[in-house]
């Protein structure tokens, strides 16, 4: 499995051919806005500028720019979106739009906000150089809109550490996906769900994620999944970025391999062109 910093690389050399697959999953950060004693105990309130005003939530994802994260980080290779169900995922309702980047409302809303500039936010970030590069560029994005962004590194077991006790402001997080989408939200996004980190608690997002597992038809299981999405997207707990998207490198003899959206080869058919 390639980086994406190394996929061109790869490309250009004669020998060589490079597959592509994933996108079930996601990669963005969370805002800690309930999660006061655990991901699994009851929400309560949390006492930082982002954790308490929603209209800040909204500044700061406003200041940063998907598609130019993409690039910089990246090199434009993974799917961006601010969603946590891939965009051609048949439960997905169509109507779902991504904001992009509008410094001067994000300005406008921090002014509004009454809080003094520049605003204090901690990210808490895994140590390894892609995701500092990432949380660098978030940095510099959000300072434009009034957000003073410290970068906070730790080892990724010790950042999930700090995402399920509640002890964070902003932490960057991903998931690996799921082909159902129920396994991308109920406990990601629904009231005291294990992977809730951000603390999220409300009834337009649990009670329409609960009767959508229990609906058969992929047209209502959409209008749904859609509606709690919609709401998860008003309280701004999870930001998201992008959809991961994986790249397989191989000497051009190899043929047959298959990589399907859960990012996981199959080497079944796999074997040697003549």
């Amino acid at each position: 499995q390639l980086a994406t910093n190394t996929v061109a690389g790869v490309q250009a050399d004669q020998n060589l051919t490079v597959v592509s697959g994933g996108g079930l999953g996601y990669y963005g950060f969370q805002i800690n806005i309930g999660n006061a004693k655990g991901s699994t105990e009851k929400p309560g309130p949390i006492d930082t500028p982002l954790g308490k005003s929603p209209q800040l939530r909204e500044a700061f994802e406003l200041s940063l720019d998907r598609d130019a994260i993409n690039k910089a980080v990246y090199n434009g290779l993974h799917q961006v979106d601010c969603y946590p169900v891939p965009v051609d995922s048949p439960y997905r309702p169509k109507d779902l739009t991504c904001p992009k980047r509008d410094l001067a409302k994000a300005k406008q809303l921090v002014q509004a906000s009454g809080v003094a500039t520049p605003i204090p936010v901690t990210l808490a970030t895994p140590n390894d150089a892609v995701n500092q590069r990432l949380a660098q560029v978030i940095q510099s994005m959000a300072k434009e809109a009034g957000f003073n962004v410290s970068v906070q590194t730790a080892e990724f077991v010790s950042v999930l550490e700090q995402g399920k006790a509640g002890k964070f402001d902003v932490l960057l997080s991903g998931w690996s996906g799921r082909v159902d989408p129920d396994g991308n939200l109920t406990n990601l996004v629904t009231t005291q769900g294990s992977n809730n980190y951000a603390g999220m608690s409300d009834p337009g997002i649990d009670d329409p994620i609960k009767r959508a597992a229990a609906e058969t038809d992929v047209a209502k299981r959409a209008e749904l999944y859609g509606s709690a999405m919609k709401k998860a997207a008003e309280l701004r707990g999870v930001v998201y970025l992008y959809h991961n998207l994986y790249y397989l490198g191989m000497h051009k003899t190899v043929a047959g391999v298959q990589y399907f959206k859960d990012g996981l080869p199959r080497f079944v058919t796999a074997g040697f062109a003549a």
